[in-house]
């Protein structure tokens, strides 16, 4: 079993709470975030202290960042350290939400979750529709094969030929990239 040891980055989650805090309704002094008589608290973060969890939604399907490693709903990777991290502290349990990247956006936004968390590419019509954080990671497209055929797809053009079989997981940005760059992408 693969195991990563990666810690959230203070400035990373500070930046997230700072995301469910934003235009946000007053509490009162009872609440455990409140440092006055009243704090702005996102409607958002309201609602996960309220119920005292924290809906994740997540592919599992992306190594590193989130992924399984047999049939249980056991999720593993970077996202998932942090999601635990970040409910850790807010003092909230965590509860993982299973999502498609084909869905991933409508399960947003019918509330199915509160954050997805899957190594989320930003692009300007998810940005429409949602807030993200800093990126954690950016890395563009990445090709894999088999260890013996390394060689011989070292570029775009090595990959984009007929006799080369080319796949992606559907509905997400891999997908778009394939669609638009490939000749014939399965």
């Amino acid at each position: 079993m693969l195991k990563i040891n990666f810690r959230i980055n203070n400035r990373i989650l500070v930046f997230v709470l700072l995301l469910l805090s934003a235009c946000s309704p007053k509490l009162s002094s009872t609440n455990k975030y409140s440092n006055s008589n009243s704090a702005n608290v996102s409607p958002i973060l309201n609602t996960i202290l309220g119920r005292d969890t924290i809906n994740i939604g997540t592919t599992g399907d992306f190594m590193p960042f989130s992924y399984k490693t047999d049939a249980s709903n056991n999720y593993l990777g970077i996202d998932i350290v942090m999601a635990k991290d970040l409910a850790k502290h807010l003092g909230v349990n965590f509860k993982f939400i299973a999502t498609t990247w084909p869905t991933l956006m409508t399960d947003l936004m019918e509330g199915k979750f509160d954050v997805g968390m899957s190594g989320i590419t930003i692009t300007s019509a998810r940005e429409k529709q949602a807030l993200f954080s800093i990126p954690v990671y950016s890395s563009g497209k990445v090709a894999i094969t088999r260890d013996e055929n390394v060689s011989l797809y070292t570029s775009i053009e090595s990959i984009n030929r007929k006799e080369v079989r080319v796949i992606f997981n559907p509905g997400g940005t891999n997908e778009s990239f394939a669609r638009k760059i490939f000749q014939r992408p399965h």
